[in-house]
């Protein structure tokens, strides 16, 4: 960035409309870096008299300017007097120099990292949690700026703890958590970090926070998904799709008692996917009758709802009662042929009645495979895999079976064939069999 005159009159008109006058402090601290000491010394000594809010960063960099050019005794009177206006004064300094320091591109790199490392190590040993978690995150972003994503996690992790973050320590996470995408370790630590910093009155971060959750569960990172959803509830206990996912982990999990109870707290609204969820666990529970109770409720009341109809159909088949089953699928089946949960469902059905070729005419191989991340791709391909044996097809099913351990998950698959049970043993000996560890 070259200090021209057109950039130096942006300056001038930004602090015209500055009223805490961070834009003059962050001009003068360009100037000092591109220009040198004695160039910025005037614009440093009006930020002093008059950067409000942000006087005590302008007293800090203008006795630093002043130790440059020889005035140390001036520069010593300046830092006296700010500390004596606020104890604090070198913290808040620190903190502010480094936000404008990051967001100033003159300055080189090794001034900032030294400048916000000063300000994180110093703001922990004064045990200032706020100013802890703004300038350990600014110092994350720096280091993953530059690449250097261990040096950012190790920043991260040291939050371990915090609460409270400002807004600001908000906005710098969300930076690194995109900027980390394709950096695991470091995305992690970015997402630890958030999720305990939230304040606990954010509502206005709760699709962030689903966000978050969303990801872990593609990454396989349960406990970080966990972490979103509780924080969700904390703060929007009757956040539908939060506790939906967090029964579903408690179930995953096995403790379907956990699960259950935090369904119950929502069946009074006659929610649809909270039935489904509810039925499915009671089932996973032992609790079979009170699970076909509320499945067939949940019918009643959502006669035309593909996800109703779909798990009704998986509780009719684990009771053994197959030919229900294909009764209320294949109608909506043959509406809805491309419907992988609707297909499977019919075909494993029709499998039970001794139909097999008829039944893998209702479940063709997913699209994209290979890349999919989506959950019902591998049970999917079990389901699929053990009708094919059925059909005499034993190649193909090695195939779906060996396509199934490359992309399944065994907590989640596991939970999935226990809603399947007349299948479980089989395809998970198939599973071992092709190199799958159970």
């Amino acid at each position: 960035m070259e200090l021209t005159t057109e950039s130096l009159e942006r300056w001038r008109r930004a602090i015209r409309d500055d009223v805490n006058g961070r834009y003059l402090l962050s001009m003068a601290v360009a100037i000092r870096f591109q220009g040198g000491g004695a160039l910025a010394l005037p614009w440093l000594e009006k930020a002093h008299r008059e950067a409000g809010s942000h006087q005590d960063a302008a007293a800090f960099a203008l006795s630093q300017v002043l130790s440059e050019v020889g005035e140390e005794a001036r520069a010593i009177r300046i830092s006296h007097d700010a500390v004596a206006r606020n104890p604090d004064h070198e913290l808040a300094a620190l903190r502010d120099l480094g936000a404008f320091y990051l967001d100033t591109p003159v300055v080189p790199e090794s001034a900032r990292t030294d400048l916000l490392t000063r300000a994180f190590r110093m703001a922990r040993e004064r045990g200032n949690l706020a100013a802890t978690g703004e300038t350990g995150a600014r110092l994350a972003v720096q280091h993953a700026r530059l690449g250097r994503f261990d040096d950012a996690r190790d920043v991260l992790q040291a939050l371990d703890g915090l609460t409270g973050a400002t807004p600001e320590t908000v906005a710098l996470l969300l930076e690194l958590l995109a900027t980390a995408a394709d950096e695991r370790d470091l995305w992690c630590a970015a997402a630890r970090a958030l999720i305990t910093l939230m304040p606990a009155d954010a509502s206005e971060e709760i699709p962030t926070l689903h966000r978050v959750a969303s990801k872990a569960d593609t990454m396989n990172q349960p406990a970080i998904m966990v972490m979103a959803l509780e924080r969700i509830l904390a703060i929007a206990p009757r956040d539908v799709p939060a506790r939906l996912r967090l029964a579903q982990n408690r179930a995953i999990e096995g403790d379907e008692a956990a699960a259950i109870a935090l369904l119950m707290e929502m069946v009074s609204g006659g929610d649809v996917a909270t039935l489904v969820a509810l039925s499915n666990i009671l089932f996973l529970a032992g609790r079979a009758e009170e699970a076909d109770r509320y499945s067939a409720e949940n019918l009643s009341r959502h006669p035309d709802a593909i996800a109703v109809i779909q798990q009704r159909g998986v509780l009719l088949i684990a009771m053994g009662r197959h030919q229900e089953a294909v009764t209320l699928l294949r109608p909506v089946t043959d509406m809805w042929p491309s419907n992988p949960s609707l297909g499977s469902t019919l075909a494993l059905a029709l499998h039970h009645l001794g139909h097999s070729e008829d039944a893998l005419k209702h479940m063709p191989l997913p699209q994209s495979v290979s890349t999919a991340d989506r959950s019902w791709v591998p049970w999917y391909l079990c389901v699929r895999g053990v009708i094919q044996d059925a059909a005499g097809r034993s190649d193909d099913a090695t195939r779906s079976f060996t396509e199934a351990a490359r992309i399944a998950t065994l907590e989640k698959l596991r939970f999935h064939l226990r809603l399947r049970p007349t299948i479980a043993d089989a395809a998970m000996q198939r599973l071992q069999g092709v190199g799958f560890a159970i």
